[in-house]
């Protein structure tokens, strides 16, 4: 038997067998009572070790488990309060100047028929009378650029000496003449020699020559003063006038 037992590996299975063995010839009922093996902790952990055997390669993947219920969605929170506003920041710096833009072309003079109305156009006048023309009468003319839609009677016409204060018809005065609405105001500035026709100073030239010297207004297109002489020496005199369409 151990001539059979030398050409072979001797290993933790051989000896336990060979223990069991002797244990049967030398008297097994005495034996098993006093050695039998009950737990591995009664075997010496290198024994266990050689007797223990390699782990198995790893099994099949198994396929995935059903996928679980899905929980409850939890509460949503409220919007919390607006924070309150940061300060104000300082200004900041003045930007570039722009340029300049180009000038727009000339527009075209506009052309009107009769003055507007509330419209106020404005000249001046002279008269003069030579010394020693006896019985004769200084003339001078208010000529209208715009004319009139139609003719003013003599309460809208005024004549306002030097020395005389401006009225509600007659607001200006000769260094800026101005006159109400369908009013024609006439300012004297100098006037030695000369004195206001006695039949008026304004007359309407539009009138028959028969009648020019005894009515006054004025026309459409203007009017004219007449003066007399206050005495031999002649005279002089200037002024500015306004006239406003009704």
């Amino acid at each position: 038997m151990f001539s059979r037992m030398r050409g072979r590996r001797v290993n933790a299975t051989s000896i336990v067998a060979v223990i069991a063995l002797v244990l049967a010839m030398t008297g097994g009922a005495y034996a098993a009572g006093k050695y039998v093996i009950t737990s591995t902790r009664q075997i010496k952990p290198s024994v266990l070790a050689q007797l223990k055997g390699k782990p198995g390669p790893a099994g099949v993947k198994g396929a995935n488990g059903a996928l679980g219920v899905a929980g409850a969605q939890g509460a949503v929170g409220g919007q919390g309060p607006a924070g309150p506003g940061g300060p104000q920041g300082p200004a900041g710096p003045a930007g570039p100047a722009g340029k300049n833009g180009e000038n727009g072309k000339n527009g075209t003079t506009g052309f009107t028929k009769t003055l507007p109305k509330g419209a106020t156009e404005k000249g001046s006048w002279t008269a003069q009378l030579d010394e020693g023309v006896k019985g004769g009468v200084a003339l001078a003319s208010v000529s209208f650029v715009i004319p009139l839609e139609g003719s003013l009677d003599h309460e809208h016409v005024f004549f306002v000496k030097p020395e005389e204060a401006s009225t509600t018809q007659c607001p200006g005065s000769v260094e800026a003449p101005e006159a109400a609405a369908g009013d024609l105001c006439v300012y004297a500035g100098f006037m030695p020699g000369l004195l206001p026709d006695e039949n008026g100073v304004i007359h309407n030239p539009g009138l028959e020559q028969g009648k020019a010297f005894s009515e006054t207004g004025a026309g459409e297109s203007g009017a004219f003063l007449l003066f007399q002489p206050e005495g031999a020496e002649g005279g002089f005199a200037y002024g500015t006038w306004a006239v406003t369409a009704p």
